[in-house]
């Protein structure tokens, strides 16, 4: 994984990563801890394995680009979906925790205890490391970050209605706005302009970590467009949503729901059905 960036235009990177063990994920060989970290690294190496080189980075995004990969690669990723509770293990994909909400880690200087905002980031599992990449992936983790707090928002916003209490409604819904201004304020901090403090450059991104995260066509698209962010499956049990009637909202409800983890699914179906009994 430390030798992805270095192998992004190399032809050998496919006979590199082939040659490569396959290791166990087994229970007796992977600890539960950390499923989650090698979910991120054999995410990563198969979706080099499909781009790298100079010869099949740049075809046509999806229709040119074959879906096989090694042994090496193809069974411990099955594995690890088994493992993770993931809907489509037969085919295991790449999920919004493997490219964004787990790939970071803490910059060396910065304490234990800072805030999880892009300046404090850097990606755990770079594929280029480039700041196009690093600025992108993290304003993700940066967003959720500030949405954190809506989980314990939703319990209280419940609590405040079954219990007619209006200033318990009214303080759960503005700490779920506050939350939102602050999470999409991080797009605001991302710019395309050169001398920026967080320049994104769009050439950079659209040639290097845009195109790495879709992966060949007919295998599960875990985390294209963003539609499998956690934080959109709580707003829309909160809103009791039923229209999907746009191309991205077509897609969250008829596959991206199970590609997300199980954690969010349980956590959206309990609170819909706790709506509905209230």
């Amino acid at each position: 994984a430390r030798e992805l960036p270095r192998l992004f235009a190399s032809n050998a990177t496919q006979r590199i990563l082939g040659d490569l063990t396959t290791l166990s994920v087994e229970p007796d060989a992977l600890a539960d801890d950390d499923l989650t970290r090698a979910s991120v690294v054999v995410s990563a190496l198969g979706h080099a394995y499909w781009r790298f080189g100079v010869e099949r980075f740049f075809p046509q995004r999806i229709t040119q680009v074959p879906t096989e990969l090694p042994a090496c690669i193809l069974e411990p990723w099955s594995g690890l979906a088994r493992r993770l509770g993931r809907r489509q293990p037969d085919r295991p994909f790449q999920s919004f925790y493997d490219l964004f909400l787990a790939n970071y880690r803490l910059a060396p200087t910065v304490q234990a205890s800072a805030p999880r905002v892009i300046e404090n980031l850097r990606v755990l599992v770079p594929s280029f490391g480039n700041e196009a990449e690093r600025i992108f992936y993290m304003s993700f983790v940066e967003m959720h970050h500030h949405f954190a707090p809506v989980v314990g928002a939703l319990c209280d916003l419940g609590d405040g209605v079954q219990e007619h209490d209006v200033s318990r409604v009214v303080g759960a819904l503005e700490r779920i706005r506050v939350s939102f201004v602050r999470a999409t304020g991080v797009w605001n901090k991302i710019s395309a302009r050169k001398g920026s403090a967080l320049y994104c450059d769009p050439v950079l991104w659209s040639k290097t970590a845009a195109i790495l995260g879709v992966p060949p066509e007919g295998c599960v698209q875990g985390a294209t467009s963003g539609a499998c962010a956690p934080v959109l499956y709580l707003m829309d049990a909160l809103l009791q949503r039923s229209d999907y009637s746009s191309h991205y909202g077509q897609f969250m409800a008829q596959r991206a729901r199970d590609m997300v983890a199980p954690t969010v699914r349980l956590t959206r179906t309990t609170y819909l059905f706790a709506r509905s009994v209230n």
